[in-house]
């Protein structure tokens, strides 16, 4: 286990809404039972090769976000991020930019389906309830916006046909951003569990620097809740003669599916060129999702940053999940302003 940077000073933390606050903690003690119910049948397994690592599975464009049918590819929406350029130079970015940046949402979305018990049977596979079980049969990005039809996914070749009108630079800032999604890995996955990294730039400590973020998606077999925990790693591989990504000391984060944040952005005025251009360094997170802190303990960090991982290694990172969960009555809250 490698540590990079330390734990940000926790005193000048937003206070979480009393209703949030409720929230979020409900979810938590939900997400213990989610999480434990994952590792518990993934431990079954009979198949333990460690998972090659793969690009993502970008979303289909016209897939509906806000009202996904049950036969839909991704019937399950898992994180919708409105950005919002609201800290640093903000204020200086032109209304062309602002425009063009804020257009389009990234979208975390989850196909889930139901498997009945015939269609589990034979050796080797574990006797399911007479419900059948829910699975995560897979994880998928994309970019949305809002339309006629609802919000939908789009992309820069298909939004005319699908009645969505973009100008010439909004077009050219949602092709540049799908682009970016072929960068998106997904390093593991059971049938409950979902772990895919996406570059990202994150201001912190006060510029905006380059960051991995490491998604963890788990569902609930019985019952089909899901959430996500996330947290931050530095973007060093074996290139860098590392055995595993450095884990950012920074509190993990989880959250429940149906999860919309306003995604506050920290803009860098010395970024942008004499023209006006951004570089992809000018936009900066401001803060992961929305949900609640959990604090790390040394043997789920150890596990964390792993470059892919087998069903076994999953197994264990679940079970010190679970734990954090099931031992946090208290996380740190964290919330939107």
């Amino acid at each position: 286990m490698e540590w990079i940077e330390t734990m940000e000073d926790t005193r000048h933390r937003k206070t979480m809404r009393p209703w949030m606050r409720d929230l979020r903690s409900s979810v938590v003690f939900a997400c213990v039972s989610i999480i434990c119910s994952a590792s518990s049948s993934q431990a079954q397994s009979k198949f333990d090769d460690t998972f090659v690592p793969q690009s993502i599975t970008k979303i289909p464009a016209g897939i509906s976000v806000t009202s996904p049918s049950e036969q839909s590819p991704f019937n399950r929406l898992v994180l919708l991020a409105n950005p919002r350029l609201s800290a640093g130079d903000a204020k200086t970015v032109s209304d062309t930019v602002r425009d063009a940046a804020t257009k389009s949402s990234l979208t975390i979305m989850a196909s889930v389906t139901k498997t009945s018990p015939d269609e589990l049977s034979g050796e080797g596979n574990p006797p399911l309830s007479p419900q059948g079980e829910f699975r995560l049969a897979s994880v998928g990005v994309g970019y949305s916006i809002s339309s006629d039809q609802g919000r939908i996914i789009v992309s820069a070749d298909t939004a005319s046909e699908l009645g969505v009108s973009l100008g010439l630079i909004q077009k050219q800032v949602l092709r540049s951003s799908e682009s970016q999604l072929q960068r998106v890995t997904v390093v593991g996955k059971t049938d409950q569990i979902y772990v895919f990294d996406a570059p990202s730039i994150m201001h912190r400590r006060d510029q905006n620097r380059r960051y991995l973020t490491r998604h963890f998606v788990y569902l609930d077999a019985k019952t089909g809740e899901g959430a996500m925990m996330v947290w931050l790693m530095a973007p060093l591989g074996r290139e860098h003669g590392k055995t595993a990504y450095p884990i950012i000391d920074h509190p993990i984060r989880v959250l429940p599916f149906e999860t919309v944040e306003t995604r506050d952005i920290f803009v860098d005025a010395g970024e942008f060129n004499f023209l006006g251009v951004p570089s992809e360094a000018a936009f900066g997170l401001v803060d992961l999702p929305p949900g609640r802190d959990i604090r790390w303990s040394k043997e789920a960090a150890m596990l964390a940053g792993s470059f892919s991982y087998s069903h076994t290694e999953l197994n264990k990172l679940s079970i010190h999940l679970a734990a954090l969960l099931k031992n946090s009555p208290d996380p740190l809250p964290r919330s939107q302003p």
